[in-house]
């Protein structure tokens, strides 16, 4: 099967399906933390420290990953004096916690969102999208958006430019062969009702019967050209007689003859007129002598 038979539908359900399994597969992700480690105690003390120079904050870029077995894992930035005292280094660094936070009832996400309304320099987030059924919803809504929706459409895009070649479909050859009266093949319907092969002595009594049928129409052919009746036997197989009734006209390739009317005389004109000519005919001989005489 090629990628341009696939219907849209069937696009849509691989993204989901793929969406699902990348879902899964980010809730089973454990938490990388970074090769250094900070005590809980240096922690607070340098998250609700001064900001550097009143803008950067001492702990920044909080990432809190989702439980595993009860642990929380935070990654963060933490700005530290430099070597030559001069100006402050960056440096990666993580915290574990288990369970509630410092003995509180709170989760470590709960305690940095109460912790952010007195100190506005926090800034953390949470990989909630990462939890269970959650990243299951998100990706496959991801996968049946970009393989069920964008894909169809960019490789219908790229055919119509030519740039994906379109595969011609192979149209299987009509067999022929299993209409032929020597073919045994096939089963069940078609075996029953294929027709049998005529013998050599049936084929000559039908040869026979033609030959005859060709003899008689040949005899009726040359008795309507010779009388333009047909013959008897024609009248006694159609059950009909042609007694009273018009012989029939027989064609020939003649030209035809037009039969010749009585010759009319030719009507005298008079050609006159002052800027042009007009075409006067003269009444015949008596028609003038009978005008003449009524004007008398």
């Amino acid at each position: 099967m090629d990628l341009t038979d696939l219907k849209r539908w069937q696009w849509a359900v691989l993204g989901v399906l793929g969406g699902l399994a990348v879902g899964y597969a980010r809730t089973q992700m454990d938490p990388s933390p970074n090769a250094r480690t900070l005590s809980r105690e240096r922690f607070e003390n340098e998250l609700f420290a001064n900001p550097i120079e009143g803008k950067i904050p001492r702990i920044d870029d909080i990432v809190v990953y989702p439980p595993v077995e009860g642990v929380y894992t935070l990654n963060f930035t933490w700005y530290v004096p430099s070597e030559d005292g001069k100006g402050w280094t960056p440096q990666p660094w993580s915290l574990t916690v288990k369970g509630n936070y410092a003995g509180t009832n709170e989760n470590i996400v709960d305690w940095l969102a109460r912790q952010k309304k007195d100190f506005p320099q926090i800034h953390y987030s949470y990989r909630w999208y990462d939890i269970a059924p959650t990243a299951y919803y998100i990706w496959s809504g991801v996968g049946l958006v970009l393989v069920g929706g964008v894909w169809p459409s960019l490789i219908g895009l790229m055919t119509g430019a030519g740039l994906v070649p379109k595969r011609e479909k192979k149209v299987a050859a009509y067999d022929l062969d299993r209409f032929s009266a020597g073919n045994t093949g096939g089963s069940g319907a078609e075996e029953s009702s294929a027709v049998p092969a005529l013998t050599d002595e049936q084929l000559a009594e039908r040869q026979s019967q033609l030959d005859d049928m060709v003899d008689r129409m040949e005899e009726r052919v040359a008795d309507l050209r010779m009388t333009g009746t047909p013959a008897a036997g024609a009248n006694a197989s159609g059950g009909s007689s042609t007694a009273g009734t018009k012989p029939i006209q027989i064609l020939s390739d003649k030209p035809l003859e037009v039969a010749a009317g009585p010759a009319q005389p030719e009507e005298k004109k008079e050609y006159a007129g002052e800027f042009y000519p007009t075409v006067r005919v003269h009444k015949k001989d008596d028609e003038g002598g009978a005008a003449g005489g009524a004007g008398h």
